[in-house]
Formats: structure tokens, C-alpha cells, sequence
């Protein structure tokens, strides 16, 4: 039984000397056995930037919603998918929130201004303290 699916960045890792973990992202499946009463983690690391993984869902059906999530959050493509519409985000945003080169602090301040009565859009400033 498939219990998780995700990725994980590796931009700065801590683990720099080992083979393993000098590709950017590492994709990880966690399998739970009912004969060995035990989980298992199955990692694969990405070789290229943008990588193409093989869809497992068709083999789990709880995989095709984990690997739509771990695709739009990481940038991961997977080939032979049945469903690729977006679960989280937009269809017009192309960042992906969990990798580590996504900003941290937006573009605009928005607010909603009472004596206005209207959304105000300001361009935000970074204050380093």
C-alpha cells in the first residue's frame, strides 16, 4: 500500500561530499507491507534539472493525487499520467512554493483599505534589520 509521495530539495544540503544527495531534488515513495508489518522508503534522486519520473499511478490509485501535489509544489513531471489537472495552484502560475528559489516574501502588499473602500496594491521593500 502506498502511504506517501514527495520530494525533497537538496540545494543546500548538508550532506555535500555524498554521491547521493548532489542532485537537486530527490523524489521519495514510503510503502507500508501488510506481510512484513513494516514501511519501506524507496528514494530516487533527480539527475537533471528538470527530470521526468514514471507515473506508479496506475498501479496505486492513492498516487495519482500524490503525484499531481508533488509535481505542482516541486516542478516534477511525470510521464505516463492519467490525470494532470492542477490540484493547488492556479493553471497561470508557473513558481513552485517548496523549492528552495522561491522567494520568500511577495512582489506586492495587498490590503483592503475602509476609507477607500478598495483593494490597494503596493510594491513591498525589503528591510533588512
Amino acid at each position: 500500500m502506498l502511504l506517501e509521495n514527495s520530494a525533497y530539495d537538496n540545494k543546500n544540503n548538508f550532506f555535500k561530499k555524498q554521491i547521493f544527495f548532489l542532485n537537486k531534488l530527490t523524489l521519495y515513495y514510503i510503502y507500508y507491507f501488510f506481510t512484513f508489518k513494516s514501511k519501506i522508503i524507496l528514494l530516487q534522486p533527480l539527475e537533471s534539472k528538470f527530470g521526468v519520473f514514471k507515473s506508479i499511478d496506475k498501479i496505486f490509485k492513492s498516487a495519482g493525487w500524490l503525484e499531481r501535489e508533488t509535481g505542482e509544489m516541486f516542478k516534477v513531471s511525470f510521464s505516463s499520467k492519467v490525470d494532470i489537472r492542477r490540484l493547488l495552484l492556479d493553471y497561470s502560475k508557473k513558481e513552485n512554493p517548496l523549492t528552495k528559489e522561491y522567494p520568500v516574501e511577495g512582489f506586492n502588499d495587498v490590503f483592503y483599505s475602509f476609507f477607500d473602500d478598495q483593494v490597494i496594491y503596493n510594491t513591498s521593500t525589503n528591510v533588512e534589520l
